[in-house]
């Protein structure tokens, strides 16, 4: 993920520190500045890591997991169900981000969110509390996803379908009031029978991950 991400995160574009000490042509270019970077899955490894789909709905650590496949597999996307749940599964290219620590643990924690744009790859930041992104200088809130390696566009970019269930469920625990949306979401969710690989359907995910989530609780 590090070298299809260009050694940077992300987000904020910044090299990675520990290789940037290693290879000389990043160390180099003084175009972005250096931090400590993770690894960041979209689906979390500690909520779905060995997790077994038919027992999910008996265990309470693992009720968010059960919202997330719920959903997923109601969409039509069992093979990223089947994907993510499978050892070591969860750490599939199109699942995976690299990210500045910071924004690691405010992705982790549904306090950061990508939502994608009309442009394929392009998603927008956003933040539940704009104070979370203060200190720190983003050239622009909207980024473009693509690979870093010559040769290798095969390499899986993150899954838009994922981001969009992340998104969803950072926007679940942010928002207020959704119940104006409901009516208009049970609309489309009748006319969808799977979810846009763009990402777009996440208002419509949006409603069913809620429902969901108190079934699940």
């Amino acid at each position: 993920a590090l070298a299809r991400d260009g050694f940077r995160c992300m987000l904020s574009g910044e090299y990675d520190l520990n290789s940037a000490k290693r290879n000389p042509a990043i160390r180099s270019d003084t175009s972005y500045g250096r931090a400590h970077t993770n690894c960041c899955h979209i689906l979390s490894e500690s909520t779905l890591q060995d997790a077994d789909p038919d027992n999910l709905y008996h265990d309470s650590k693992r009720s968010y997991a059960a919202t997330v496949l719920a959903v997923l597999e109601s969409f039509g996307l069992k093979s990223i169900v089947a994907e993510v749940t499978r050892q070591n599964g969860i750490h599939h290219l199109s699942n995976v981000l690299t990210m500045i620590t910071q924004f690691h643990q405010l992705f982790d924690s549904l306090h950061l969110w990508l939502e994608a744009t009309n442009t394929p790859s392009e998603y927008k930041i956003c933040v539940a509390d704009e104070g979370d992104l203060s200190l720190y200088a983003l050239k622009t809130r909207t980024v473009r996803f693509e690979v870093h390696v010559p040769g290798r566009d095969d390499l899986p970019l993150p899954d838009p379908r994922l981001l969009a269930v992340h998104a969803a469920c950072a926007r679940v625990v942010h928002m207020s009031g959704a119940a104006e949306y409901m009516d208009k979401c049970d609309r489309d969710a009748e006319d969808m029978q799977v979810l846009a690989e763009d990402g777009s359907s996440s208002a419509v995910l949006l409603e069913q991950l809620q429902r969901i989530a108190i079934l699940a609780s």
